[in-house]
């Protein structure tokens, strides 16, 4: 009976297991097949009409609005509006549809807004993006809670009409049905009446509200008219006194223009108000205060839904705290707004309590306190001023939070059980407010503990934040984790920051993106990531270097790295290194910022691990500083990607965000929201956030997006702050005049540049005028290098860095070179080449290539300082995507077989940079030096030209952007060409030459020579090394030699390898300048060691030995011990010293016996040669032993060899060239989560796999339950 039992339970226990891996199966399989979700069946093909559309979503919890446009003239242009809601979380597109529905209004287009909106912003622009051609430059709001649902506007005006200029542009009806909802606070409906009327009706109408019908807080009567071409109607709430109207709301009469498709329409009414509501979400059918608000610490602002002229305000209004009276010195009505009055104390309110004013007949309202922290009062009594650092501090004995939270009425620290996004709470823990709002706690919490901030406001609200100071987070950033600071450096980390830089104007900047440079190289191994920047070694298909490689040759000074800091429009849990493919993930350009001090992780090869994402960071800016190149960080502190989301709103509600007189976040930047740099905590964050970057990571730059939403102290003091650091890290930014509420004076734009005398604002004038408007709608419109005429004026000027206030050419008010931007592209909008196959469509690829060539030498024979897009020098294409910030890796990869097309073309650019970068007359730092030394001397015929003269050198450069050679007078001089081709004889005096069609020629006075610049790695030398200087036709040789125990791995001219004759490179006849970079590698050396493997001898002759050396080296002879390595390929032999180790010796008395011993290289030479080891066994005998006498000691091998302890290896830093891809990360103390251990789904193979496993078990299980139970019937 027990084995039949434990047969059924077997079979039972199979059974589940069938089931459930069944199940497993199932639900993968089902995860992998299901199609995509959808979204419920499109509104318009329910409801119908847009019409019908509007006005059903809008008595729904929506805000809709139709918006018709007429473009007038510019109907061709790609019209389209950005909407955003004034919630703080960034915009969107709506796109118009065509229409002739509406007469001149040939678009139209909804928007659909969830919620309940009492203002929606907008404008309207050409193109798809943000920002461009646009038909007026200033926003426009629709004020929705004024009852607005339907708005007309036209072409370059700003104004909005309810209806279009012309009547007969309305839909018609023969049929008009208004239902009208009215509200009265007295309920007495008796004598109030609606009258309308229609046009195109015979009569008017009169109905009485009291035989209506009743519906809630409303009263209802509806009204028919019936005729032809029946648009509109009109009406007044009205009753009649003594023989006189008196009307409700408004004398002026009530219009209604939009109707459903049959002609039917609901309008709601309150009694004084004059707006007609079409969404009944905004009409207020009980009295209540709209808004009770802390104006200053003894003031609060109170606006009530109706007039509050009838209340006696020091007898209907009472202020608590707590529940306790508040004295109240005085209420004074707002002169402008009769629903608007002022409470005022004798005493300071407090912001951590909860204030609520009671108001007779309209209830109470909790105080808004969050107005307050934007009074410069409060910045005065709270902006911290310690010494002591914000955010988690680590230490091992006892690690310290600050969080600055003044509102906060109590915030709790709440740890967890491991890093994991979703791993459950651990513990919380109360913190202790201190002085200045600062909320604190300490304890002994181990390294990689994530945590966040539970707060809890005044009027009951609750946040829960990651620390806005966080250094480290969890993958996707939404909790911050506290890191010992030993684990956050990588092995091998730089001890100090790169040697201070010359001057901004000796820079040449290239702007690129991580996961662009390196997701369609081919060699590299961690595509996308922070490591494969600085992965060495990778090439193309023939063999030219790419990647850093490539970079290190180019003869740029500065990387600039689109945003790396941790941001959230991506999920960094889908991006795991091992399964990179090209366009296989989502994609972003990272201006969205969550956590401002924190790498971002999708760029990490382990997000999981906090640890690893700063390490790999580090390693890049190491990997780019070692190979000569210095890191410009682009920073967004303009703006969060969700301001509701963000630690700044979740830990001070209202401080961190600049807010319109409307009290609604202003939205200058055209995301929703715009940080507000002048407020003292802001600017201290910005300030304390770049240092950070500057010390921690050691940035040697920082590109500010959006700069012109900043302040010009804010700018100053992030300077002068990291001028402590080094005064040559580089500050730029995009100085734009945007549109955010701050006083003009004090922007920081192109515009008060002089203020900011160490910022560098991009230039957008020089790249305009080299290659036309890029705007949307402006992509054909050409510039110099493309067909423009009459740009040669302003060319000359920008190429004189733009600001040359007294020679009358100023463009923008610079202070000096340095901080003029020079570029004709960059990341956003259409690339160069993209630009040119809109405005040149016609165009050969030849002549486009040749346009780019000059524009992109214009920008570096620019006085100032020159930037390029990464892929610009070979002609990158986005496929005319001109806002690729969420675009496939496809569009936005840089196509390393497109650079191996055009190498031709990047040597040529790489030539004018070397020019550029050897001859400081193209790199003046004052106008002083500009106006003595730089003259133009031809700005027309599609020509412009320039001289440089110091001294007894100078150079002419000359740009046709001509389709045929063209003749220029220069300066009468005997010059060779440095750059580019003539057909001029240049072998005498001239004073005219001819410069090719769209080309870029600068010619050097004197004879030709040419440089060459000489370098030899570790290992070796190059013979003469450093820069010299050659005759053209020179051939010159150089001498590559190797050290001992070094060979020559490579050497390469301009970046591309060569072949030595022995050990000599000799150039060809010489018509330009090179750089020759020799590099070497260690031979390998393969060890050695020879000995006997077993000896005997007597006792006596050990013992004879002094000491234990002479003891050991006795043996060592006996056992013919030899150790010596040979370097590869060849046959000399060079000693190793080696050692003799044995167990259970006592060199000083030893015994006969048997003893096992070890032979290894000696200790010092452990970094040198693998540690090779060798047993053998020694006799140690009597004179004459007898049998058995011989005692047997029993072997012990030994423990480590010298020279290591506790089995580790000594770890060599790596040179200049060594490949840090190799440089393991190790996270030490903190817990590692490997991604490959979570649980997945969602692998239909293998999910079909556990389907059948467990379909076999369940069939089999059944079937051995059967035969149990016939075993047991019989």
């Amino acid at each position: 009976m027990k084995k039949i039992w434990r047969k059924y339970l077997v079979v039972l226990i199979v059974l589940l297991f069938g089931v459930q891996s069944f199940g497993i199966g199932i639900q993968g399989f089902a995860e992998e097949t299901a199609a995509p979700e959808t979204k419920a069946v499109d509104q318009s093909k329910v409801i119908g009409s847009l019409n019908d559309r509007v006005l059903a979503g809008n008595k729904e919890n929506k805000t809709k609005v139709i918006v018709h446009y007429n473009p007038k003239d510019q109907t061709s242009k790609a019209w389209q509006m950005w909407v955003w809601n004034n919630d703080g979380v960034a915009g969107h597109e709506v796109v118009f549809e065509n229409t002739s529905a509406y007469g001149d209004y040939s678009k139209v287009a909804v928007i659909d807004a969830e919620g309940v909106q009492e203002e929606l912003g907008f404008l309207i622009k050409n193109g798809s993006g943000w920002g461009g051609d646009r038909d007026i430059p200033e926003d426009r709001y629709i004020k929705t809670k004024d009852g607005i649902t339907e708005v007309w506007l036209e072409f370059g005006k700003e104004e909005m009409s309810a209806k279009p200029t012309n009547l007969a542009d309305l839909q018609s009806h023969e049929n008009l049905e208004v239902t009208f909802y009215y509200h009265r606070d007295d309920k007495d409906y008796s004598d109030w009446f609606v009258n309308s009327w229609a046009d195109g009706a015979t009569s008017t109408q009169k109905l009485d509200f009291k035989d209506g019908q009743s519906d809630g807080d409303w009263q209802t009567v509806t009204s028919n008219f019936s005729g032809t071409n029946l648009s509109n109607m009109g009406f007044n709430i009205a009753r009649d006194v003594n023989g006189t109207w008196e009307k409700d709301g408004t004398e002026d009469g009530r219009m209604v223009y939009l109707f459903t498709d049959d002609g039917k329409a609901e309008v709601w009414i309150v009694s004084g108000d004059k707006t007609n509501y079409r969404n009944p979400n905004f009409a207020d059918a009980t009295k209540q205060i709209k808004t009770a608000s802390l104006a200053s610490f003894k003031e609060v602002k109170v606006t009530l839904n109706r007039d509050a002229t009838a209340l006696d305000l020091m007898a209907d209004v009472t202020l608590t705290e707590d529940g306790n009276a508040v004295s109240i010195s005085n209420i004074r009505r707002d002169v402008a707004n009769p629903a608007v009055f002022y409470i005022e104390t004798t005493q300071d309110l407090p912001i951590q309590a909860a204030l609520t004013v009671t108001t007779d007949g309209f209830g109470e309202k909790l105080v808004d306190t969050t107005s307050i922290v934007r009074n410069p009062d409060f910045d005065a009594k709270y902006a911290y001023t310690g010494t002591e650092p914000l955010g988690a501090t680590y230490n091992a004995e006892q690690s310290v939070w600050r969080l600055w939270a003044p509102t906060a009425a109590s915030v709790k620290l709440t740890t967890y059980q491991d890093n994991l996004p979703n791993s459950p709470a651990l513990q919380s823990y109360e913190m202790t407010p201190k002085a200045q709002g600062i909320w604190e706690f300490t304890a002994k919490i181990p390294s990689g503990t994530a945590y966040t901030y539970d707060l809890v406001f005044a009027d009951g609200k609750k946040t829960v934040s990651q620390d806005p100071y966080a250094k480290a987070a969890t993958a996707n950033g939404n909790r911050s984790v506290i890191l010992d600071p030993a684990v956050m450096v990588p092995a091998n980390w730089e001890a100090n920051r790169m040697p201070a830089f010359t001057n901004p104007t000796d820079a040449i900047i290239y702007e690129m993106h991580i996961r662009d440079f390196s997701i369609a190289n081919k060699d590299t191994v961690n595509k996308g990531k922070y490591l494969g920047v600085v992965q060495q070694g990778t090439k193309t298909a023939n063999g030219d270097a790419t990647g850093i490689d490539y970079l290190k040759n180019l003869g740029i000074t500065h990387v600039q790295i689109l945003p790396m800091f941790d941001y959230a429009s991506l999920n960094e849990e889908n991006h795991e290194s091992a399964s990179e493919q090209l366009g296989a993930l989502p994609y972003n350009w990272g201006y969205d910022p969550k956590n401002y001090n924190v790498p971002e992780g999708s760029y990490s090869t382990n997000p999981y691990n906090p640890v690893t994402r700063i390490q790999e960071a580090k390693q890049m800016v190491q990997g780019l500083h070692s190979n000569g190149l210095r890191v410009i960080m682009d920073v967004v502190y303009n703006h969060v990607f969700d301001a509701g989301a963000h630690s700044f709103e979740k830990t001070v509600p209202g401080y961190y965000f600049r807010y319109g007189d409307d009290g609604k976040l202003s939205n200058g930047t055209g995301v929703g929201n715009d940080t507000a740099s002048e407020r003292a905590m802001m600017r201290k964050y910005m300030v304390d956030s770049v240092a950070y970057w500057a010390k921690e990571y050691h940035m040697d730059g920082f590109r500010f997006d959006l700069m012109g939403i900043h302040d010009v102290d804010t700018m100053n003091a992030m300077k002068a702050e990291l001028n402590k650091i080094d005064p040559s890290i580089i500050v730029l930014g995009e100085g734009w005049d945007l549109g955010t509420p701050l006083a003009s004076d004090v922007k920081a734009n192109q515009k008060n540049a002089s203020k900011m005398p160490e910022i560098a604002h991009f230039n957008d004038s020089i790249r305009d005028a080299i290659k036309g408007s890029t705007w949307g709608g402006q992509e054909s419109e050409p510039g110099f290098v493309n067909g423009a005429t009459g740009k040669e004026a302003l060319i000359a000027k920008n190429l004189l860095a733009g600001s040359l206030r007294d020679q009358g050419q100023g463009i923008y008010d610079f202070a000096k070179p340095g901080q003029v931007i020079q570029y004709a592209e960059a990341h956003d909008n259409l690339t160069l080449w993209d630009k040119l196959s809109y405005s040149n469509p016609t165009d050969s690829d030849q002549d486009k290539k040749k346009m780019q060539k000059m524009a992109t030498s214009m920008v570096l024979l620019s006085q100032g300082v020159p930037f390029i897009h990464a892929g610009q020098e070979f002609f990158r294409t986005k496929d005319r995507d001109e806002n690729s910030y969420q675009s496939s890796d496809a569009i936005n990869k840089l196509d390393w077989e497109r650079y191996a097309e055009n190498i031709d073309s990047v040597q040529d650019i790489e030539a004018v940079m070397q020019l550029r970068n050897s001859e400081p007359l193209f790199r003046l730092t004052n106008y002083t030096e500009i106006n003595q030394k730089m003259k133009i001397i031809k700005q027309d015929e599609n020509v412009v030209a320039y001289e440089l003269k110091d001294g007894a050198t100078s150079y002419v450069v000359l740009f046709n952007a001509n389709k045929a050679e063209k003749e220029v007078v220069i300066p009468a001089n005997k010059y060779w060409a440095r750059i580019g081709e003539t057909t001029t004889d240049l072998t005498a005096e001239t004073s005219t030459v001819k410069v090719g069609a769209l080309s870029t020629l600068v010619l050097k006075n004197g004879e030709a020579t040419f440089e060459i610049e000489a370098s030899a790695g570790a290992g070796g030398t190059i013979t003469p090394s450093g820069k010299q200087a050659y005759a053209a036709g020179e051939k010159p040789s150089y001498k590559v030699s190797a050290d001992a125990g070094y060979r020559v791995q490579q050497v390469s001219v301009d970046g591309k390898a060569v072949t030595l004759s022995g050990d000599t490179y000799t150039f060809e006849a010489l018509t330009a300048g090179h750089i020759v970079e020799a590099i070497f590698e260690v031979i390998p050396q393969h060890n050695k060691m020879e000995s006997l493997d077993k000896i005997s001898l007597p006792l006596a002759e050990l013992v004879a030995q002094p000491g234990q050396n002479a003891k050991e080296r006795y043996l060592l002879q006996k056992l013919a011990a030899h150790g010596y390595y040979q370097l590869e390929g060849d046959t000399e032999q060079h000693d190793l010293d080696i050692v003799l180790t044995v167990a259970n010796l006592d060199w000083e008395t030893p015994k006969v016996g048997v003893y096992e011993g070890v032979i290894q290289f000696a200790s010092e030479m452990q970094s040198r040669a693998v540690g090779t080891t060798k047993p053998v066994q020694i006799t140690l005998t009597a004179a004459a032993p007898a049998p058995g006498e011989i005692e047997v000691v029993n072997p012990v091998k030994p423990t480590n060899p010298p020279g290591k302890v506790d089995g580790g290896t000594t770890t060599i830093p790596p040179k200049k060239d060594t490949n840090l891809e190799g440089n393991k990360v190790e996270a030490k103390p903190v817990k590692e989560i490997s991604k490959q251990a979570l649980p997945t789904t969602g692998d239909s193979s293998f999910s079909l796999w556990i389907l059948l496993l467990g379909s076999t078990l369940i069939i089999g299980s059944m079937v051995l339950l059967t035969s149990t139970r016939r075993k047991r019937h019989n």
